[in-house]
């Protein structure tokens, strides 16, 4: 698995977010004084004002200073829409049809659910075996009108909402259900080819790379290489690769298995296992 698009990309994206949430952010005016005299027991729900609803967030959730809110918030978003363009790739939604991005290579930016809306309004699934999102005819009436009347972006940010929420429920540690506060800070732009983070994704990794679960670690460490001072602690973890891995378990806990039962056939599939002889030297592993 070649990882320099990879190296290449994550870095730059965690800046792009970090200025759309900034953007985002700045639009509460909401400073570290309004989060110091706020009441951490105001009765808060998804119903009360985006800015009391964030402040809160700060609170409860015990972020270090707004910098760190905003933090999590821009990868909160990265790793979203990442698991969305793996999703995609391997054809997990229902309908068909990819949500951030299009098969013909000279559209590839264009979503083709943003063309489809019609047949996607009209049968939503998300998963071949999934129960339709819940969305109402008379919504689904209003969003095939829209889309011919100048509301694009307003559309498709609905449409990426709706698959947020519904993978809420099988993909919780990573997508929150409706009323989270996270969803005031998707970005924007996202059908501008010039300045939307989903572009950029799209353009910048080939759909290769999503064939291999590795990418997942790869972006991880990558995206926080240029972490600052006070996210050293995850600046410094490093992704082990898959072959790495095996190569340790297999020469320990492997080896222990087959000292154990000399005649598994489990060592067939140990493919970094190393042959030792009698004096314990190793030997290599490929001749």
């Amino acid at each position: 698995m070649n990882t320099q698009q990879i190296k290449n990309y994550a870095p730059s994206a965690r800046e792009k977010f970090l200025e759309n949430i900034n953007v985002i952010f700045d639009n509460y005016k909401i400073n570290e004084k309004d989060i110091e005299n706020s009441n951490a027991e105001q009765d808060i729900d998804e119903n009360s004002p985006p800015r009391d609803r964030i402040i809160h967030e700060i609170i409860m959730n015990h972020y270090e200073d707004i910098e760190e809110f905003k933090e999590s918030m821009a990868y909160t978003w990265f790793n979203r829409f990442v698991a969305l363009r793996y999703l995609e790739i391997h054809k997990f939604f229902g309908h068909g049809f990819r949500l951030l991005s299009n098969r013909n290579k000279n559209n590839k930016v264009v979503p083709e659910i943003t063309r489809n809306l019609s047949a996607v309004l009209h049968d939503f699934r998300v998963t071949q075996a999934a129960d339709p999102l819940e969305l109402e005819q008379d919504i689904i009436s209003s969003l095939i009108d829209d889309h011919s009347t100048g509301k694009e972006e307003e559309v498709y940010r609905f449409l990426i909402l709706q698959h947020c929420y519904f993978l809420s429920k099988p993909l919780g540690i990573m997508f929150a259900a409706s009323g989270d506060v996270s969803y005031l800070f998707m970005p924007t732009d996202l059908l501008n080819s010039k300045l939307s983070v989903i572009a950029d994704l799209v353009l910048s990794l080939d759909e290769e790379l999503f064939n291999h679960l590795e990418i997942f670690g790869w972006l991880y460490q990558y995206y926080n290489s240029t972490a600052t001072k006070r996210t050293i602690s995850v600046e410094t973890q490093f992704y082990t690769p898959n072959w790495i891995c095996k190569t340790l378990v297999e020469n320990s806990l492997g080896r222990l298995w087959l000292d154990n039962h000399k005649f598994s056939p489990l060592k067939s599939d140990m493919k970094y296992f190393i042959e030792t002889k009698n004096n314990n030297t190793p030997t290599p592993p490929y001749h």
